[in-house]
Order: C-alpha cells, then structure tokens, then sequence
C-alpha cells in the first residue's frame, strides 16, 4: 500500500542531532554472531523493497527476517527505535545498482520502517516494555497526535500496530480515537462510518488527510471492512470537493493536491477490495486511481495485496493499458529532447517583438 516520505530524509537526522542519543548496542560492543546476524536481518528486509523502491504490507512479508533466530525480535527493535543518524548499520548496501547517495539514504529509511513492521510480526513479548517506552517518548514529542508529520507519524502509527500485534492494544485504541475525533467521524449501527465536512477547503484536505491514516490503520490491523468504509468517505469528501474546484479552475495548487488525494485513495481502496475477493470493485479502483495519475506498474505487478485478482481478465487489460501509457510518455519525452537537441536549435529564442523584458531600471509596461 503506502510508500515511505522522502521528506524523512531530512527529519530523523534532526531528530538525533537534538536528542544525542548513541546506538545502544554499537558496533564495538558486538560479537561477530551478533554483527553477522543482524547483517542478515538487514539484507532480509532489504529484500522486501522491490525496483524503484516499491515497498508495502503483505501477508507472510517477513517470512525470512523471522527465520533467523531468536536474536532477531531485539536487533529489529535496535533498528526501528534508534535514530537512523546514529544506527550503526552492518549492511552499507552500496552495490544497488543505478542509485545515487541519496537514492540509498532512502532505502535505509525504508528499512527502518520495515524493522517496525516485522517487530510486530515475532510475537515476542519481551519488546514490549522497550517499544511502549519508545511509542510514549514519540507522543510526549507531539502535541496532538493527529497534526504530526513525517517521520513522527509515521514511527508513532507503525509503533501501534506492532504493540497492537504483540497484544497491547491500549496505543492503537487511542491513535484511532484521536483521529476519528479530529476527523469528525462518528460510527453508527452495523460498524456505519459518517463524516461531517468541514467548513473550509483547507480543513476538508487536513480531514482527508486523517481519514487516510485511519483507513490505512484499519487496513494494517485487518479490520478491512472498516478500511473500505473509511476510504469510502475520502472519496466522498473529494467528490464533492471536485464538484467545488471545478467553480475555481484557478486553483491548480489544489487540483493536483486533491488528484493525488484520490489517486492514493483509490489505489489502497483496489487493495482493500482485492483483500475482500471483491474484484470487480477493486479492478474499478484500481484504473480510477491510474486515471487520476498513478503509473507505479512495477508496484502494481509486486503488491501481494492485489494477488486474489491477478487472473481476472480485467487485471491483465488494466496492466497492457499503464504499459501503453508508460510507453507513450517515455516516448514523447524523447521525441522532447531529441528536438531540444537538433542543430540549429537555440535554446533560448529572442522573445517575439514586444515581448522583450524591459531594460534594466525602467518601468514594465502592463
């Protein structure tokens, strides 16, 4: 489903510059069993990223992390709640191929999120005690759960599902209240979900936005009935909101902010149904979510979620058509350069008379 913020990149640094925490077990406290296992561990993860950096949540995800040993509940702790600035890494994961400094800085951060996950996954409750010190450190740091961004948000909500998933509950209860408040979400008979808009654009978005998170907290603990139904309302939000923008088309900041609304809501919404064998609806969501813009085929052809509907027919149409449509932007961003680059090209044409910029020192005509 989501995919990890670049913008971590610039957070957990800050985050260790400030608090001058140190790796609690670095390096030189290390036996080589213990370096080599958890240079294991984190080749193990490494390989629930796939090209371009495509990453989810699937069932049986981290079947070879778990394998490794007992030592691996507490190595997967030391990664997920170290910052990532101070980590010692076993693994410097320098031969990827085709990725930059930068590139590579954003799979460790991947990596890190994905030790969360699997931390949940052991069902080792000896983590626990460790892991609520953690979770109750991040929540002291935010005022109100549901304004935190970034790196916060994510580490507080993969925090709760694994203390959820090792059979502590309290935190994902109280991240899911928080929401559902601050979204204005009441839940009526039958599991009913209701929203009540907000008065102004800008609060509608931030809605959206919180709604988002709590369907993926509903996806990620299972409750995929609850997901549907909570994406639903963001779709309804930014149906409404479209039906709106379209009396404003000057507004184009907040047109490409409400496609990529829809476009990722569509697509966690075609998961969910995939999830529930509901493949007509999730084919439908899928190409709406394309529609809107997505053109991650190399995800679409890995998310495990999306394995009940591969051998429909719909699916197959689905991903000829992104390939075509991959193809063709490829194409015309050739054909763009190539003729950026014929003899006798220039670059940077003299304006057509009258256009020319005024000179320096003298008044624009409007």
């Amino acid at each position: 489903m989501s995919r990890f913020a670049l913008a971590l990149l610039l957070i957990l640094p800050v985050r260790a510059a400030r608090t001058g925490e140190a790796d609690p077990l670095g390096t030189e406290a290390e036996d080589p069993a213990t370096f080599e296992l958890r240079r294991a561990v984190e080749a193990a993860l490494n390989r629930c990223i796939g090209p371009g950096q495509s990453w989810g949540h699937y069932e049986g995800q981290f079947r070879d992390v778990l394998a490794l040993g007992p030592g691996v509940p507490r190595l997967l702790l030391r990664l997920f709640t170290t910052p990532h600035a101070i980590y010692a890494f076993a693994h410097d994961f320098a031969d990827t191929p085709g990725e930059d400094a930068v590139e590579r800085e954003h799979r460790i951060l991947i990596l890190q999120r994905l030790a969360g996950d699997a931390l949940g996954e052991t069902r080792d409750r000896s983590v626990i005690p460790d892991l609520a010190a953690f979770l109750d450190r991040l929540e002291k740091a935010m005022p109100n759960p549901a304004d935190a961004g970034g790196v916060q948000q994510d580490l507080h909500a993969t925090a709760a599902i694994a203390l959820l998933k090792l059979g502590e509950p309290l935190h994902f209860e109280r991240l899911v209240r928080t929401l559902r408040r601050e979204a204005a979400v009441t839940i009526g008979d039958g599991g009913a979900v209701k929203v009540v808009p907000a008065p102004d654009r800008e609060r509608r978005f931030r809605q959206m936005a919180l709604l988002e998170r709590l369907a993926m907290l509903h996806a990620r603990d299972d409750n995929v009935g609850m997901a549907e139904r909570v994406y639903q309302q963001v779709l309804d939000l930014g149906a409404a909101e479209l039906q709106r923008l379209r009396r404003t088309p000057e507004a184009h900041g907040d047109w490409m902010r409400l496609f990529g609304v829809l476009q990722g809501t569509h697509y966690n919404l075609a998961c969910v149904y995939a999830r529930r064998v509901k493949t007509a609806e999730s084919i439908r969501s899928l190409r709406q979510a394309v529609d809107y813009g997505y053109i991650d085929l190399a995800w679409i052809r890995r998310d495990r979620d999306l394995d009940p509907i591969r051998e429909d027919p719909g699916f197959a149409e689905l991903v000829t058509f992104l390939e075509t449509r991959l193809r063709n932007l490829r194409d015309a961003a050739r054909r763009e350069r190539e003729e950026k680059t014929k003899p006798g090209k220039n670059a940077n044409p003299a304006p057509p008379p009258g256009l020319a910029p005024a000179e320096p020192g003298t008044p624009e005509t409007r």
